[in-house]
């Protein structure tokens, strides 16, 4: 019983790892400029992008969000949000 306990706690520590691994992915990306959902997705594969802005924001990270209105591939306009670090924070 006491091994399966060792096993989650290093699950858990290697999770944690991996995050804080792709924080730091993102943080280069928000540095780099403008940043969607589908760029964060498509460059670094995650889907949690404004929930990522949201606890970097918790920590003091000040990030600016801008609204742009694109039209999608069956002509309906639609809006969604971009993200990037301010410039005094780079």
């Amino acid at each position: 019983m006491f091994d399966k306990c060792i096993g989650n706690a290093e699950a858990l520590d290697a999770l944690d790892r991996k995050k804080q691994n792709v924080n730091g992915y993102i943080l280069k990306l928000l540095k780099s400029g403008w940043t969607s959902a589908a760029d964060a997705f498509r460059e670094l594969g995650t889907m949690k992008l404004p929930t990522r802005v949201s606890d970097f924001r918790k920590q003091g990270i000040q990030i600016e969000q801008r609204t742009v209105k694109t039209v999608n591939r069956f002509g309906k306009t639609i809006y969604h949000n971009e993200y990037r670090i301010k410039e005094e924070n780079a």
